[in-house]
């Protein structure tokens, strides 16, 4: 039995989730014997699923300001390396906490209660996020989920064929941010055009890399070519979607609450764009789902 693992069941799914870093490691469809979370190969993407807290993506330079001092954080915040406590646990359901400790505080110097929730129903799986400020004063933070869903692909020599996948979502005019040429910081905004979605190619990836299109509303669907998936996310200020552009059969599907950096960042922690804010003892929650159809 692995230590740093906690397993969920029901009649239709098997989930895992590791304690380092509360992310999900396996989502088995018991019934086909499929698993459909992405599996990690070196040259493509060696994780499948990141907490991320209390940073999106990448920092300029890799470090912020607060109240004119320097702290250092690598790309998604402190939680994806933190080890989590199992709070509470059930046959379908699990919640994980991470607390603030001395690591965290070294690289963020707040308190904070950071719980990660997965419970099965049917065949839904369902994650719940939470922040609660433990600290007297004001907390700001960012907060997100990243996981990679396999795709139905064609493997090549040179490349991942994963033509023939696609994103589904409610016909809606969509802006996206745009990024500099590393991919990492944004430029700007631009028009993603009235659309229902977009094929999961490797193409489609090698021209935005990271599509961040703003202000999602709604659920969405992943039709592969064997079957569906629904995902039900609400209201999110920045919805991502990446994969690596030449190999891999996955996609992430990225619910943000916050943003990377621009390219000329503001270096100052609370004022960057899209930060939250939460008052002493106050909770900030969010939940998102994905269903085998």
């Amino acid at each position: 039995m692995d230590k740093n693992t906690v397993t969920i069941e029901n009649q239709y799914l098997a989930v895992k989730a590791r304690l380092t870093g509360g992310a999900l490691t396996s989502v088995k469809d018991k019934g086909r014997g499929e698993e459909l979370l992405y599996q990690p190969r070196k040259d493509s993407w060696d994780d499948q699923d990141i907490i991320i807290f209390p940073f999106v993506a990448r920092l300029k330079d890799k470090y912020y300001e607060l109240d004119g001092r320097r702290y250092d954080m690598e790309i998604h915040g402190v939680a994806r390396k933190s080890d989590f406590a199992v709070e509470s646990v059930s046959q379908s359901a699990v919640t994980l906490l991470l607390s603030s400790n001395a690591d965290t505080m070294k690289r963020y110097p707040f308190p904070f209660e950071l719980r990660v929730s997965y419970k099965l129903e049917g065949k839904k799986l369902t994650t719940s996020l939470s922040v609660t400020n433990t600290g007297n004063g004001e907390l700001p933070f960012m907060l997100g989920g990243h996981p990679g869903y396999r795709l139905d692909c064609r493997e090549n020599p040179e490349l991942t064929d994963t033509s023939g996948n696609f994103i589904v979502w409610e016909k809606r005019d969509y802006k996206y941010l745009t990024l500099d040429e590393s991919g990492g910081f944004i430029t700007g905004e631009a028009d993603f055009g009235t659309s229902e979605g977009f094929e999961t190619t490797k193409d489609f990836f090698v021209r935005y890399n990271t599509l961040m299109i703003k202000n999602f509303e709604g659920p969405l669907l992943l039709k592969k070519r064997t079957r569906t998936l629904r995902f039900t996310l609400g209201k999110v200020p920045v919805l991502a979607f990446w994969s690596n552009p030449k190999f891999g059969d996955y996609i992430c599907i990225e619910p943000w609450f916050g943003r990377p950096d621009d390219v000329e960042p503001v270096r100052e922690f609370r004022n960057k764009p899209l930060m939250n804010t939460l008052a002493a003892g106050k909770t900030f929650r969010y939940t998102y789902s994905m269903e085998v159809l």
